[in-house]
């Protein structure tokens, strides 16, 4: 066992840029990253020499017939970032990768197993709108299977299925966009550090001379915002079939399956078991 390595970069990239995920998860990742780097967490080295922890979400299991099954689990990201925050997530790059595997296989349907509280904003919606397309070439039918959670950029990938089932339990929504803002210049301050930049370009720098940040980047903070929340409520309304208004009214509020299913966000409700069943049905009528 030895001390983790601080991952400082890391906690800085997760500020001040907009994420589609939901302010749990969001602060589950942050409160993880602040812990390793004041040194409270271990790091437990595998006895097993084969195990090299790769992360193999989004590479597809076949389910023998014509299902391919493919997990979106965890924080997402735009590319693989390995053991992200103590668990393993998905990457928009490999469930890609993973899709093409799978119609690769001769799969004929192909599962979304999701588990997710959201993650990066770029990239979710061009990979949603490319699995589409490489579905609909091949012919290929996308299920989502909501077993827990698809919040924020999860629900932007789970929703361009062709079905979307929640389990009974489980939950949808988080249609929105999250920016938080990470200034030192107060603990700076206290520990008697001065910190002064020299820039040219009157955006530059992002603090006024008092450390706090400038009203004119927050404001830019708030039209990226917008415009990126903008783009999800059309995404998820191209999908649904929902008005771009109504998306809107849900307030980035999480809704439980039987509400989410009033308010078409989903298709249908069904237990793991009714699920499997379900598949069941379908890999024997497809064969």
């Amino acid at each position: 066992m030895k001390m983790q390595r601080p991952v400082h970069r890391l906690l800085a990239d997760l500020y001040n840029k907009p994420h589609l995920i939901s302010a749990q998860s969001f602060r589950a990742i942050t409160s993880y990253l602040d812990r390793r780097n004041s040194g409270m967490l271990a790091e437990v080295i595998p006895n097993d020499p084969d195990n090299d922890g790769d992360d193999d979400s989004g590479n597809p299991g076949i389910v023998p017939g014509f299902i391919g099954v493919l997990d979106i689990h965890g924080s997402l990201t735009n590319k693989p970032v390995q053991t992200m925050c103590g668990e393993i997530g998905t990457s928009y790059a490999a469930l890609k990768d993973g899709v093409a595997d799978a119609i690769q296989a001769g799969c004929k349907t192909v599962v979304f197993d999701i588990s997710s509280g959201g993650g990066e904003a770029f990239n979710c919606f061009q990979t949603a709108d490319a699995i589409r397309q490489m579905a609909d070439d091949a012919g290929v039918y996308l299920i989502s299977y909501v077993e827990d959670c698809a919040a924020s950029a999860a629900y932007a990938l789970c929703v361009m299925s062709d079905e979307v089932v929640c389990h009974p339990q489980g939950q949808v929504g988080s249609i929105g966009v999250l920016i938080a803002l990470y200034n030192n210049s107060q603990q700076l301050a206290n520990e008697g550090i001065t910190r002064t930049f020299v820039s040219a370009g009157a955006n530059k720098i992002p603090y006024d001379a008092n450390g706090d940040f400038r009203e004119e980047f927050i404001e830019s903070l708030q039209e990226s915002v917008d415009t990126l929340y903008g783009e999800f409520c059309a995404h998820v309304s191209k999908y649904t079939g929902l008005s771009v208004e109504a998306v809107q009214a849900t307030e980035a509020s999480m809704f439980r399956a039987n509400k989410a299913l009033d308010m078409g966000l989903i298709n249908s409700i069904m237990t793991n078991e009714q699920f499997a069943q379900y598949l069941t049905t379908r890999n024997k009528e497809q064969s």
